[in-house]
């Protein structure tokens, strides 16, 4: 082939693969670009008037003005969760289904093996927006004033010593059974249908400790009708910044934190992951949610997918462990 020639078809070859990547690019940007085509449903895996659901709907209304489109709380309750997440999950891969969900989804396939989605596999962690640490509470009659001192005293006295949880698997309980682990700490468990009554048992001595999240302890530490041993996350919360963290106390890497997040099914194109991850950060970081994000007790996240998909492996894990380790199981 005479070199001129040989020169023109390099130059159409390199035409043309230059158009291709173009057409490429755009075929991935073009989406995050058009998206959202249509109304956005947040599932929400609990009834209506929840903490979780309360934060989505807050989210909701600020992406709904955000991309100029109805964006619908769905309230699809029932089975510990996982009617409304099993939905989600086997919606449409486009991001106009997602799932905000409480950190109960770790646990779904591990107390419901006949789950027919796997949480892990199947859903894709777009951010979690909050993370809401709890408190090590022991009622003031109790004489013990630091977490040395309570597994002094649980370790002297086997059997004497009773801790509450808001039920069976639930995040009380399972704090408590890690702290278990990690110290050797015995008491027995008495489970209550959910936190309130929990707190009821712990400002009466019927139970003397237990976990309870910022606002259900905050006014009673004041008065003195609650002791705070610790927090359990891995650092000081802003709300009680005097309470030091299990891990300061001597528990080594201890965390048990409840948090909620925003999931979308698994395949949704990265771009689109991106677009919906930018537009929930501004949501959250805006000054009314922090205000009210404060007033829960709750500390704002909004880590990237990649961080929070690391973080969400891990503690599935973890967490799973626990629960087989200690036998737990469902009632």
């Amino acid at each position: 082939m005479p070199a001129r020639t040989m020169h023109q078809e390099r130059a159409r070859l390199a035409a043309r693969m230059a158009l291709s990547a173009g057409i490429a690019l755009y075929g991935c940007t073009s989406g995050a670009q058009e998206f959202p085509s249509r109304q956005i449903t947040i599932v929400v895996p609990v009834p209506a008037g929840g903490g979780s659901d309360t934060f989505a709907r807050l989210i909701a209304q600020k992406l709904s003005t955000a991309f100029g489109r109805v964006v619908l709380v769905d309230n699809r309750a029932g089975a510990g969760s996982t009617i409304g997440t099993e939905y989600a999950a086997r919606a449409q891969p486009d991001g106009h289904t997602l799932l905000y969900v409480s950190a109960a989804v770790m646990l779904m396939n591990t107390f419901y093996p006949k789950l027919s989605i796997d949480t892990r596999r199947d859903l894709a962690p777009i951010t979690m927006t909050v993370s809401i640490p709890m408190l090590l509470i022991t009622h003031p009659s109790l004489p013990a004033r630091n977490v040395k001192e309570l597994v002094a005293l649980a370790k002297a006295k086997p059997g004497i010593l009773s801790y509450g949880s808001g039920g069976v698997g639930g995040a009380q309980h399972l704090a408590m059974e890690l702290l278990r682990f990690k110290t050797g700490l015995e008491a027995n468990h008495v489970p209550y249908r959910g936190a309130a009554p929990l707190q009821v048992s712990l400002l009466s001595g019927e139970t003397q400790l237990g976990f309870l999240v910022i606002p259900l302890a905050q006014s009673h530490l004041k008065t003195g009708r609650l002791r705070a041993l610790a927090i359990s996350a891995r650092k000081r919360s802003s709300n009680v910044p005097g309470i030091p963290t299990l891990h300061e106390s001597g528990i080594a890497d201890y965390e048990a934190v409840q948090w909620q997040s925003m999931f979308s099914p698994a395949k949704v194109p990265a771009p689109v992951i991106d677009r919906l991850h930018r537009e929930i950060l501004k949501a959250v970081t805006a000054a009314d949610m922090k205000e009210r994000i404060t007033m829960e007790g709750a500390d704002l996240v909004g880590n990237s997918p990649r961080e929070f998909a690391a973080y969400y492996q891990s503690e599935s894990a973890k967490w799973a462990d626990i629960v087989k380790r200690s036998g737990v199981k469902l009632e």
